[in-house]
């Protein structure tokens, strides 16, 4: 944090040869953390530049810290059979550049067991067609992707709707009986209907 500082008093102060030099010594401190793999640094580095507001240096920060933890998150999803989780980091790992990483996702993608597998080979036919496309290359698969997924989804909100059909029985002590001070004369929701749902989970 104190190159950070330095730099931006530095180069508050028109020290051109100081900032220069604070330049170098916080962009080579991000070349040592990504080369060692030291998240820790990395993070270190890009609090540092958050701080100081020193979009260059948080930018290539972060960026060094994602495709050193990439591979870390990469390894909890193959360990859990989790195929989406490997399909968003293979995704990632495209859109990145990170080639090595989104190979070893595809790899990692063919030990997959299970029910989700079905979905296996429908993702691999849009990839192959949406990296031929401009523009994003994922674009055209998460469209597609979504589609195939659609059935999976539709069952899974079918078993939550029936879970809360099952549970839900209002608001407040009384009930479904329950009323409101502002609408004393109208009923609450007898019934609460299911849209979408969304998974949240810690991967540690």
């Amino acid at each position: 944090s104190e190159l950070a500082v330095c730099y931006q008093t530095a180069v508050g102060a028109g020290i051109v040869h100081i900032a220069e030099a604070a330049q170098t010594a916080s962009f080579e401190q991000v070349v040592k953390g990504h080369a060692a793999k030291d998240m820790a640094l990395l993070s270190e580095v890009r609090r540092a530049a958050e701080d100081a507001e020193w979009q260059e240096l948080r930018k290539c920060s972060s960026d060094a810290l994602e495709e050193v933890a990439l591979p870390e998150v990469l390894e909890v999803a193959r360990k859990s059979g989790d195929l989406f989780a490997l399909i968003a980091i293979e995704q990632r790992a495209r859109i990145k550049g990170w080639m090595h990483i989104a190979e070893r996702a595809s790899a990692a993608m063919g030990q997959v067991q299970g029910p989700e597998a079905e979905l296996l080979d429908v993702r691999h036919k849009l990839q192959k067609v949406s990296l031929g496309m401009p523009g994003s290359p994922c674009s055209l698969f998460q469209k597609a992707f979504e589609k195939a997924d659609h059935s999976v989804a539709a069952r899974l909100i079918e078993e939550m709707q029936a879970l809360l059909d099952e549970t839900y029985t209002g608001w407040g002590g009384f009930g479904k009986r329950t009323r409101t001070r502002d609408r004393p004369n109208e009923r609450v929701a007898e019934r609460l209907e299911v849209e979408r749902g969304v998974q949240l989970r810690n991967l540690e």
